[in-house]
């Protein structure tokens, strides 16, 4: 929260307690300690995943235990 309060940023009272009620995640996200620290990467390797199997029209459906439970 010092560094926000201390920021030249024009931030509405709104964005202010947002901030304050997420400030652990705020926080964490600025020091780079989420789960994905790197989420824009993390997001251009699932969207590169994703175009290289999307013309994959082969194979069948999964039939397992797992997947008549689910």
């Amino acid at each position: 929260m010092e560094y926000i309060n201390s920021s030249s940023a024009d931030l509405s009272e709104d964005c202010i307690q947002i901030i304050r009620f997420r400030s652990n995640l705020v926080e964490r996200a600025l020091n780079g300690r989420l789960i994905i620290p790197d989420f824009v990467k993390f997001t251009k390797i699932i969207q590169k995943m994703y175009e290289e199997t999307l013309p994959i029209t082969t194979g069948a459906n999964a039939d397992c235990e797992f997947s008549r439970q689910v």
